[in-house]
């Protein structure tokens, strides 16, 4: 049985990795909440004390699932770290999504440290996650993501090869983000467009559905709702602000990019 690592037992890492075991891996896991990894080693997975102890035993690969670039970085170059375990044959796949700035920094890192890095972040919600249904988009080195599809594979229905350069992945990601945001304020709005004409959120979305206004947001609404700060809606947030931070460096035009995120900063003010 091939054994790969994990770092990043959040809400969507803990589906990500239960997938993988499900197919045919062994999971080698660790998260800073030890109450995590014992819920999960009844599916399975096998619990590690450090990051360096989880890379030790790996074949080939340790995916990292976490919220940022310093969270990453920890777990790449901190003590007991990916780095510290000194395995020039294993690729780190990094499934968080960040930007394509701190990918190519993080590429230049890890290359002086002689290892890989893969770019492979992911789209599909947290029931994407649960049910193996995530689109991912990779890029970098051709030979390491042919030698990976397997485990992107037991994540997802679609995997996406965006070629060598590392971020092409994070830049696809951010694309979609970008969208998602414009559709889930479009939503929103047509909702209590509706609603100020004495219509039923219900049937607004059951119209959306069947018309040309339809999205998957429109078709996950209810869950949608539900999103939080400090959760999705504060990752979709720092995606956007992303956007607009490496499209200002591209000199790339997106208007509506900062319109949705001034909607999104008001409605998690409104929250708190």
């Amino acid at each position: 049985m091939k054994k790969i690592g994990f770092v990043g037992l959040g809400n969507m890492g803990t589906g990500m990795a239960i997938n993988l075991q499900k197919s045919g891996f062994q999971v080698l896991a660790y998260d800073l909440n030890k109450d995590k990894i014992k819920e999960l080693e009844k599916d399975g997975i096998t619990g590690c004390d450090s990051i360096k102890e989880v890379v030790e035993q790996v074949d080939d690969a340790i995916i990292t699932m976490v919220r940022n670039r310093e969270q990453t970085e920890s777990v790449i170059f901190g003590e007991n770290g990916i780095s510290s375990a000194n395995r020039s044959d294993v690729t780190v796949v990094v499934m968080s999504t960040l930007n394509p700035t701190i990918m190519s920094e993080l590429e230049e890192d890890v290359t002086k440290a002689n290892f890989s890095i893969i770019d492979a972040p992911v789209s599909g919600s947290l029931s994407g996650a649960d049910n193996g249904s995530l689109a991912i988009f990779a890029s970098g080195k051709s030979e390491l993501r042919s030698k990976l599809n397997p485990y992107f594979e037991a994540m997802g229905t679609h995997v996406f090869d965006l070629g060598e350069e590392i971020g092409a992945g994070q830049a696809a990601k951010l694309a979609n983000n970008l969208l998602l945001g414009i559709n889930m304020v479009g939503i929103s709005e047509a909702v209590k467009f509706g609603d100020s004409y004495g219509l039923e959120e219900s049937d607004i979305l059951k119209i959306v559905e069947v018309s040309t206004g339809n999205s998957w947001a429109a078709n996950n609404w209810g869950e949608i709702k539900e999103y939080k700060n400090n959760g999705t809606l504060d990752a979709i947030y720092k995606d956007l602000t992303s956007v607009i931070s490496e499209s200002t460096k591209r000199k790339t035009f997106v208007p509506v990019s900062g319109l949705v995120l001034n909607v999104l900063h008001n409605s998690m003010d409104d929250e708190k």
